[in-house]
């Protein structure tokens, strides 16, 4: 009955961390898009600069298809390095919708052409939070290898 269980314990942390990384991405993806068509945004340079679309679109196929790896799944530093990829993603994802929010808010201003927006102190935490995902990413794939 214990291999049983433990297989269905197994199965089921991958298609959660699966459908979490998913998620994720389709919200990172799908903000950044919306940011970077917005003309009034002062800060394309940063989402360009960083390759954001690019860099979650790769760690996205690349924690799919790790998922599915069962031997290299159970190992305790893998699972460990992958839940922290998880966490900066969703991290970046909320960070993201706040700041199309705030976009939003912005452009109701009077005047908001000649306002510095208040999501300029976000944008340096998301600027933080992408170099700490490629270094956990890195991380990932060293000890991977």
């Amino acid at each position: 009955m214990e291999p049983l269980l433990v297989t269905s314990s197994f199965i089921f942390g991958r298609e959660v961390m699966t459908q979490t990384v998913t998620g994720s991405t389709k919200t990172i993806l799908g903000g950044v898009s919306s940011i970077l068509e917005d003309e009034d945004f002062a800060f394309k340079r940063i989402l360009k600069d960083y390759d954001l679309t690019s860099k979650v679109s790769v760690i996205n196929v690349y924690l799919n298809e790790l998922s599915k790896d069962e031997e290299l799944f159970k190992k305790g530093a893998i699972q460990l390095a992958i839940k922290n990829v998880m966490e900066i993603l969703e991290k970046i994802s909320n960070e993201i919708k706040l700041i199309e929010e705030k976009i939003k808010i912005h452009k109701d201003l009077w005047f908001h052409r000649f306002r510095t927006p208040e999501y300029k102190t976000i944008l340096i935490n998301l600027e933080t939070d992408i170099r700490i995902l490629s270094e956990r990413f890195d991380l990932l794939i060293k000890i991977k290898n």
